[in-house]
């Protein structure tokens, strides 16, 4: 005899089928209680029935009865009433065998996420792991699915709080949540204390436990953005508790926070007491699609709503805490899975998300914020350079994620953050009311903006009244100073340029294209190279401040020094570019970027800047490093350009070469911001492709002649005022 059940979407199940389902047990339970109800409350005997199909309809328990051809069981069929006192029978049997059958469907789900086998693999290879991944993320309930069993848990800020509560008597529950937030910040030093004090107790509990694994959980966890001294000093205690369980053939798994793993003292503790390193440093990962859809799929949900939770959720592991959760060892059994509908699953994403929110405005840098609430009004895209820069700060949030090689911003996630932040007051420039313009690294006010548009403009017509006279010009509805004589601005700029460059006086030989050429980066591949500058970028900067430094300039690589490291989209882009125009390939095209790491040093004077070329040649020499110069004061450029570029050939520690470029400017030329002339002056050919439109064909577009003029007289006008 079999019984099926037709659920409110449609879905038959099989109840009796002797096919498993995982775990075929949670089928034979509800099969067997079933029958037992069935056969008395209908007092038959279910032997000579073929089946019976059950229909919940408005509350209320249908069956429908098969009984074959023989007339004895027709006869027994019409006997048969559905009473309704089945109802309540059937309501608390079936779905009670239902939420383990599903519970069953959700574990195997579960075991086949890519960061549980990645646990279990690196606790194979070694007798310990790290595991690392953002708040809400699963880390303990996923390391509970990959051990199949249930683990002791030393959760240091638990104990410690769990103990001055004892101390002082606190019962009451507010005052509970007062110590464990607020007042905890204030305890650090009592905690190290306690923590060294009660060092050999907790030792000799956790080696008398019979379980062969301790999770050490939360003994990393800093107040701010790094661990300080006491905080480092208390990690060092813990970790000497795990080395000594570790000596008693105990397998140790941290479980870390980004702080913990930023820190490479903490970090250097950690390989040489328990012999673990980044290559055992497991992250937890947004689920792939295929993982989501069957972890929805468990719960019997229809096509319709998992698409549309897929869509939400973009397997974001905050959204899948609670079903992960569910099923982890430690669970309690209290999750019921059958109320895990597309309301109940969104609610509790909410509730996480706003969890992963606060703490990352507590330990998120200004600039990731401000990234993350731009992306969230939809004021950037998602493969904006600046995201790519800031990736791994992003990804360390939780908010964002990585799917098939893709960062992924889960839309439950972006609604959050735009419903609880304000949009960025990013305006048009009007010539009317106090308006806000976003310039490179402030907001300023438009009216101040237009001040000093205004005087900009009012210096180019001074000079080029003395140099023959004007005419206004406008494009796309910007105004423009254009030369009515640019013979006179020519030789004009030529004088004042040549004056600068005897002036800086660069007594070194100049390097030839040649040359440059010849300097070609260790890396043939994209990632490798943008590997390679990231590990040179800290030296990079560090020796060019000290530089600027020793001259009263100033080293600049944007703010928070963004732009110091060359982005993988433009990489690519330069690489398409070159592979498309010429006969390189790929490989060549990447040996000869020559700036994967680059930066500006800008000089008060021109005998500050004869200096600065006199240090790099010293410090290069010193460090090993090649460095050609190309002075662009020699000769000018036909839109007025000036500056000293410098090509620097870096060896790695690991004996790889990369070429660095590094800019030296008069600070009245450049100084770090969008208003200086070098930066502004893009201005005049963006404008003037606009308003005559680009030519297509070509990476390098050639403007029209009167930029140039435009151009030069910006340059000429402000080497005038090089004193």
């Amino acid at each position: 005899m079999s019984i099926f059940f037709e659920t409110k979407h449609g879905e038959i199940l099989d109840i009796s089928s002797s096919s498993p389902i995982k775990k075929g047990e949670s089928r034979a339970e509800i099969f067997n209680k079933m029958s037992i109800v069935l056969e008395r409350f209908l007092n038959v005997n279910l032997s000579i029935l073929d089946s019976i199909r059950i229909k919940k309809h408005k509350g209320v328990y249908k069956a429908q009865i098969e009984v074959g051809k023989s007339d004895e069981k027709k006869e027994m069929s019409r006997k048969i009433s559905f009473p309704h006192r089945l109802n309540l029978q059937f309501d608390g049997i079936f779905h009670e065998g239902l939420d383990n059958c599903k519970k069953a469907l959700l574990h195997e789900a579960s075991k086949k996420l890519s960061t549980v086998k990645e646990i279990q693999k690196c606790l194979k290879e070694k007798s310990g792991a790290i595991v690392f991944g953002a708040p809400s993320s699963g880390k303990t309930e996923q390391l509970q699915i990959a051990l199949g069993r249930k683990v002791p848990i030393f959760d240091m800020r638990a104990k410690f709080v769990e103990y001055y509560c004892n101390k002082h008597k606190i019962i009451d529950e507010k005052e509970i949540i007062d110590v464990k937030k607020s007042k905890y910040k204030k305890l650090k030093v009592e905690e190290r204390e306690w923590i060294k004090e009660n060092k050999k107790e907790i030792i000799d509990r956790l080696k008398k436990n019979d379980e062969k694994t301790i999770i050490f959980d939360e003994f990393d966890l800093a107040i701010g953005t790094n661990l300080n001294g006491v905080e480092l000093d208390t990690a060092k205690t813990l970790l000497e508790i795990a080395d000594e369980l570790k000596k008693h053939n105990k397998e140790v798994i941290l479980i870390m926070h980004q702080e913990g793993l930023h820190s490479k003292e903490l970090m250097g503790m950690i390989k040489k007491e328990l012999d673990l390193g980044k290559k055992d440093v497991v992250k937890t990962k947004y689920l792939t699609s295929v993982e989501e859809r069957e972890v929805l799929k468990s719960l019997h949900l229809p096509p319709k709503d998992v698409g549309f939770l897929c869509k939400r959720f973009q397997g974001a592991p905050f959204a899948y805490l609670p079903l992960i959760s569910a099923v982890a060892v430690e669970s309690s059994g209290k999750d019921n899975l059958n109320e895990m509908n597309v309301e109940v699953l969104q609610k509790n994403a909410q509730s996480n998300v706003a969890k992963v929110y606060r703490v990352m405005n507590f330990t998120a840098t200004e600039e990731v914020k401000s990234l993350l609430i731009k992306l969230a009004h939809d004021k950037i895209p998602i493969t904006d350079e600046r995201v790519q820069i800031s990736k791994e700060a992003l990804l360390e949030t939780g908010l964002l994620g990585e799917r098939h090689g893709h960062l992924v911003f889960p839309r439950i996630a972006k609604e959050y953050i735009a419903r609880h932040t304000k949009k960025p007051e990013i305006k048009k420039l009007t010539k009317s009311g106090k308006l806000l313009l976003k310039t490179e690294h402030n907001f300023v006010e438009v009216d101040r903006y237009i001040k000093y548009e205004k005087k900009e403009l009012e210096l180019y017509k001074r000079v080029a009244e003395k140099l023959g006279g004007y005419k206004t010009i406008k494009l796309k509805g910007k105004e423009f100073i254009q030369p009515l004589n640019p013979k006179k601005i020519d030789g004009e700029y030529d004088r004042v340029r040549s004056a600068i460059n005897k002036r800086i006086g660069l007594n070194v030989e100049q390097a030839t294209v040649k040359q440059l050429k010849a300097w070609k980066n260790s890396d043939t591949s994209i990632n490798s190279l943008i590997k390679t500058a990231a590990l040179m970028k800290a030296p990079f900067i560090n020796f060019c401040e000290k530089l600027a430094k020793e001259v009263n300039g100033k080293a600049h690589f944007g703010p928070n020094n963004r732009f110091a490291l060359k982005s993988e989209s433009s990489v690519k882009r330069k690489v398409k570019d070159d592979t498309n125009q010429s006969n390189c390939s790929k490989e060549e095209s990447i040996q000869s970027i020559g700036d994967a790491l680059r930066g500006t040093i800008s000089c008060r004077s021109p005998e500050e800047i004869g200096k600065l070329v006199k240090l790099l040649q010293k410090e290069c020499l010193e460090k090993g490093w090649k460095i050609g110069f190309k002075n662009i004061w020699e000769t000018g450029r036909v839109g007025g350009y000036v500056g000293i570029h410098a090509k620097l050939y870096l060896r790695t520690p690991k004996g790889k070469q990369l070429t660095a470029e590094l800019q030296l400017h008069l600070e009245e030329i450049y100084n770090g911001t969008s208003r200086c002339v070098k930066e502004s002056n893009h201005e005049v050919y963006e404008y003037s492709r606009e308003a005559y439109g680009p030519d297509r064909k070509k990476r390098v577009v050639t403007p029209p002649p009167f930029a140039n003029q435009i151009s030069r007289l910006q340059f000429l006008s402000h080497l005038l005022r090089i004193k």
